[in-house]
């Protein structure tokens, strides 16, 4: 089978059969782009008669559209094609250890002997649990209602303030999870699966719901006929049950595998989206310098056509959540009965996934600290979590912890200059740009994995200041 046949020209996308090997070419919603019915509505009114008022709003739908990344990423591995099995002591076909003695493939590594061509009764290969993938076959586009309303006054001094409200809803929103697991797999001592067949079956499918709400208060002033400031702050809140990837097949292991196949159980997972940001003020401003010695020539050239900009941004740290990345080690009684966790053990559920979430020993936890606490000795230690009881859930919310706050000044200082000797069009621009001007340490993100060393403490930090130089020629 060629490419063109997997994806013909006119867009449709691919869904595999895998327990007969077939393969049907279907046509999804999002491929017709034209079908999408997206009305838009916008307002303005400035009530009374001094033009001092504005009141300002809009509605509209919007669609986005899967990628072709979605399909070939989530079955670019499946069958016929080249499998990628992981062998393990619980599996069929044992993994094979031995040193290399050549430096040519296999590089006298001994391979595993897989049988060729020969299915199993579930549609697998024999003594192989490859991983595939597949999409939802009517994936539709995702749908997003945004709305906005605001009202603005102009004041002395040419001061406009304003205070908005904005809002968006999104469902049919995409995401995609190992489906090839359930809770307790690992309880008799062998992982199954629910298909022993395969290894995970990532599914990209609509799930998602995400809710957006916000406040915004806007400043904005003319300095004279030289320059404008303009500053704004916004306390908002996303929500959405859980985060799927930049592609939708990053796949955050849902813990509970069956939830996701409830919508009412999918919505007790709603918690602060990855990029919630509560609070942010920024603001930006440009100012022309006045020429001193406007009657020297060569003063003017030299001292006139300044500019002065800045840009700065506070914003509050981003959510995460406490995880436990270890295998499941189970603590056995005489008879080989699971009857417990060993001490680093992960995996509370069983299911084979490691990513698992901890109880909090105590729910008082502090969730505000200083700089040092996030270098230093870390915000939190293994012992402020604990392992659930066996089959019961965790009592941590999803993204209930928040990552170090953001702040950040840019500046630049640009010169424009005329090139009378090339024409009066031509214009020559000279920037001076700083990046991250204070110098200032962001932090990046705090360790999340409860075993890790570094468990509660922030080991990265973001770009330090920076200095760039640029021409541009206009004419």
């Amino acid at each position: 089978m060629t490419y063109n046949q997997l994806f013909p020209a006119s867009g449709s996308t691919v869904d595999a059969q895998f327990a007969d090997g077939s393969i049907k070419v279907v046509d999804h919603p999002f491929t017709h782009r034209e079908r999408a019915w997206s009305p838009r509505l916008g307002y303005a009114w400035s009530p009374g008669k001094t033009g001092v008022w504005s009141v300002r709003g809009g509605v509209g739908m919007y669609h986005d559209g899967s990628l072709l990344g979605e399909t070939v990423d989530a079955m670019r591995a499946n069958p016929p094609g080249f499998v990628f099995p992981t062998f393990r002591q619980d599996t069929p076909i044992k993994p094979l250890f031995a040193i290399g003695t050549s430096d040519t493939y296999p590089f006298g590594f001994p391979l595993p002997d897989i049988g060729a061509g020969s299915l199993d009764s579930h549609g697998g290969l024999v003594g192989t649990r490859p991983d595939i993938g597949a999409t939802q076959l009517d994936l539709k586009a995702s749908n997003t209602v945004n709305y906005v309303f605001g009202v603005e006054r102009q004041l002395a001094y040419k001061t406009v303030v304003g205070l908005n409200y904005s809002g968006s809803r999104t469902w049919d929103g995409t995401v995609g999870s190992d489906f090839n697991r359930t809770a307790g797999d690992l309880l008799d001592g062998s992982y199954d699966r629910l298909n022993p067949s395969f290894g995970a079956m990532n599914y990209v499918f609509n799930a998602n719901s995400i809710h957006y709400n916000a406040m915004v208060a806007t400043f904005r002033k003319d300095i004279g006929n030289r320059g404008s400031v303009q500053a704004s702050y916004t306390l908002s809140k996303t929500t959405d049950l859980y985060q799927g990837g930049s592609r939708s097949n990053g796949y955050e292991s849902i813990p509970d595998q069956h939830v996701i196949y409830d919508s009412n159980l999918r919505e007790a997972l709603r918690s602060y989206a990855s990029w919630d940001a509560r609070h942010r003020f920024s603001f930006s401003g440009s100012y022309e310098l006045p020429t001193p010695f406007r009657d020297n020539g060569f003063a003017k050239r030299v001292l006139g056509g300044w500019q002065i900009t800045a840009l700065a941004i506070v914003q509050s740290g981003s959510p995460y959540t406490v995880l436990n990345y270890n295998p499941f080690e189970p603590v056995l009684d005489a008879t080989g009965k699971v009857i417990g966790y060993g001490p680093n053990s992960g995996d509370y559920n069983a299911d084979g996934s490691n990513y698992d979430y901890p109880n909090l020993a105590s729910q008082s936890i502090n969730n505000s600290h200083s700089r040092q606490d996030f270098l230093n000795k870390g915000i939190f230690s293994a012992s402020d979590f604990t392992a659930p009881a066996l089959g019961a859930a965790s009592n941590q919310q999803r993204n209930l912890f928040r990552n170090p706050g953001y702040l950040n000044i840019d500046s630049s200082m640009i010169k424009n200059n005329n090139l009378p000797f090339f024409g009066e069009r031509v214009k020559l621009q000279l920037r001076f740009e700083f990046f991250n001007v204070l110098n200032r340490v962001n932090l990046g993100g705090v360790d999340n994995n409860m075993f890790s060393s570094t468990f509660g403490k922030v080991t990265g930090v973001r770009d330090p200041r920076t200095i760039q130089l640029g021409a541009r020629l206009a004419f």
